[in-house]
């Protein structure tokens, strides 16, 4: 067997989130990819990693935590990842609507705001002929660090 190094640009980091839903009794995970930068890898979690744990758990979401991370340096590892998370499973959407924590004063003065979607897959432990529900809401962030977050999110791949 050859494992093929990718272009090293091309290097990601691959993070696996899991949760359970109380209204429907389903356990599922969220993966999605990221550039691996210097002082960036699978051992390291930044504030919007941090973030994405919070907004699931505003979504009344139980048991939110990284279940698996992992550094993609090799061809084999994504479609290996599709196969494990994804097989066969019914999924679903994330869709979280992210925005600066404004207050309503300054919503009032600026008149608008930048947001920016962030949308993932939902791997769900459930029957493959069953219907699963789509997850989502509006989701705050720092507004000081409202440049960094976009930039994260125009970055991120869903597997």
């Amino acid at each position: 067997m050859t494992f093929n190094l990718i272009n090293p640009n091309d290097f990601q980091v691959a993070r696996v989130i899991s949760f359970y839903d109380s209204t429907i009794n389903r356990n599922a995970k969220v993966c999605y990819f990221r550039p691996m930068k210097n002082g960036y890898n699978k051992t390291t979690f930044d504030d919007f990693d941090k973030s994405i744990v919070e907004w699931l758990k505003g979504l009344n979401l139980q048991n939110v935590d990284f279940c698996q991370s992992y550094d993609i340096v090799f061809d084999h590892q994504k479609p290996q990842l599709g196969k494990i998370y994804n097989g066969g499973r019914p999924s679903s959407k994330l869709l979280l609507t992210c925005h600066g924590d404004y207050t309503m004063d300054e919503l009032v003065v600026m008149g608008k705001i930048d947001a920016s979607v962030l949308e993932l897959n939902i791997y769900w432990n459930a029957m493959p002929t069953d219907f699963m529900p789509h997850q989502g809401g509006i989701m705050t962030f720092d507004k000081t660090k409202e440049q960094y977050y976009f930039d994260v999110i125009k970055q991120i791949e869903s597997l």
